[in-house]
């Protein structure tokens, strides 16, 4: 294998992409190397491992992919070093009379698998080429199939919201209420605060009290995510505003968020009164989350506290503001922090992503200044494969903590993850600088540069002494 190192070279599979035929193979006829112009084509690879045929379906150029195939008869079932083969990349870019020639003449297999257990369909879906997709399904793809993570193309449709999808897979037969460990779409659609997805699951009738992890319904998802309009539907369908999760009702955790939530929670029976397991009310949660508009919201119907003198607003503002009551706040809210945090440290560890995920925001709603909450959270947000949302959690945890080395290193992840080895290798750069004697940031270093400049250049890495 010989990894693209020349202008001509890179030129070559730039021309592939492009469909310029001419150019294609008068670029080959430059770069042979007197192995023949098929076997420098088959061998000529970038390097993320992508020879010629990737390249040209990736750009979705049907007729230099035949030509490959009939004229100098290689082999169309090539896979980078990811294992991506060229009906995922066709998929991806939406190329339909690629993925028909793939298919139909060279008889892929419509749920070929990348590395981490990926088929195309997920890939047509990733870059919303909902055309692609139904010809997928049409042809063999598995709408049960669940990728690396264990779920299924609705609850990735549900997840982003895409109604077109969520119409098209229901059609084909997609059970809205199917679940991965009890996670069922709605959970997913409720947790990204998608309306439409909501709104759609549930008018096809999708369950608005299942419950993952113990306590983990729709609407207490829909509640950490903020989400009012979420809430809304979820409640309207008849999701219980009186849940609990780790002892604290379902408004004493909006308490730490937005203000249209609590009113919906009121509107639909909520229980002001309902003490969490240490007898805090949503009331006092509000006041010691310093949500100062849900305490003038909530004060008018919570029922006068006895430990608080002379019941009224000032004079309850007065009493949290009290050396005593600071104290039983602080303990409070510091508790149910580490609470929900373990809940979402148990889940990472069991390597429950999305759960874990679930747990980090609630933690972030109570208490948004906790650097490692964000560097837990990024760390599974990459675990899976989301580098957008990996690199944002980072980039939080690094202006938090400056100074601290595994905000840069998940800065490197997320940057990695999206293709950007460049700044990927500036922020582990930055993090072996705080902690030169860290050899996983060494490792994660050395990786991303061989993954830039191609290992060819290993004996220029090595002398970097990384």
């Amino acid at each position: 294998m010989a990894y693209c190192v020349t202008e001509d070279q890179s030129e070559f599979l730039q021309a592939a992409y492009e469909g310029n035929l001419e150019n294609f193979l008068r670029l080959v006829v430059k770069i042979d190397e007197g192995v023949g112009l098929a076997r420098t084509a088959e061998k000529l690879k970038d390097g993320h491992g992508r020879n010629a045929f990737l390249w040209a379906a990736s750009g979705g150029q049907t007729h230099i992919c035949r030509f490959i195939v009939d004229y100098w008869k290689l082999s169309p079932f090539v896979k980078d070093n990811d294992q991506r083969s060229a009906l995922h990349w066709a998929a991806s870019g939406g190329h339909n009379e690629l993925c028909k020639y793939l298919l139909e003449d060279l008889k892929f297999d419509s749920n070929i698998k990348d590395k981490i257990g990926t088929p195309p369909l997920f890939y047509a879906m990733d870059r919303d080429r909902l055309t692609t997709a139904e010809y997928l399904i049409e042809k063999g793809a598995d709408i049960t199939i669940n990728d690396f993570t264990g779920y299924n193309p609705l609850h990735i449709a549900a997840e982003r919201g895409h109604l077109g999808f969520l119409q098209l897979l229901t059609a084909k037969g997609a059970k809205v209420d199917v679940g991965v460990e009890s996670k069922t779409p709605l959970m997913r659609a409720a947790a990204r605060g998608m309306e439409e997805g909501v709104k759609f699951l549930l008018e096809n009738n999708a369950n608005p009290n299942t419950a993952a992890d113990g306590f983990l319904t729709p609407l207490m998802l829909a509640i950490f995510k903020q989400s009012p309009e979420c809430v809304e539907l979820l409640l309207k369908a008849g999701a219980d505003p009186n849940g609990r999760v780790c002892g604290t009702s379902a408004l004493g955790v909006a308490s730490y968020g937005n203000i249209n939530v609590i009113k919906s929670l009121l509107k639909a029976g909520a229980n002001p009164n309902n003490v969490d397991d240490y007898g805090f009310t949503p009331l006092e949660h509000a006041a010691y989350g310093q949500c100062a508009e849900a305490v003038v919201l909530l004060f008018p119907v919570t029922a006068p506290l006895s430990r608080v003198p002379g019941w009224s607003l000032d004079g309850f503002n007065n009493y949290k503001s009290s050396g005593e009551a600071c104290g039983q706040g602080f303990f409070m809210r510091k508790h149910f922090f580490q609470l929900v945090k373990s809940k979402g440290d148990e889940a990472a560890k069991r390597k429950d992503q999305w759960v874990a995920i679930q747990w980090y925001n609630l933690a972030i709603n109570i208490d948004p200044t906790e650097a490692t909450v964000f560097s837990n959270r990024s760390f599974c947000w990459a675990q899976m494969n989301d580098g957008t949302a990996a690199l944002l959690d980072a980039l939080m945890c690094r202006e938090l903590r400056p100074d601290w080395a595994k905000a840069y290193y998940r800065e490197g992840l997320g940057w990695k993850l999206l293709g950007n080895l460049s700044k990927a290798i500036i922020a582990f750069t930055a993090a072996l600088e705080l902690e030169p004697n860290n050899n996983e940031l060494r490792e994660s270093l050395r990786d991303a540069l061989e993954a830039d400049f191609g290992t060819t250049n290993a004996a220029y890495i090595s002398q970097l002494r990384i």
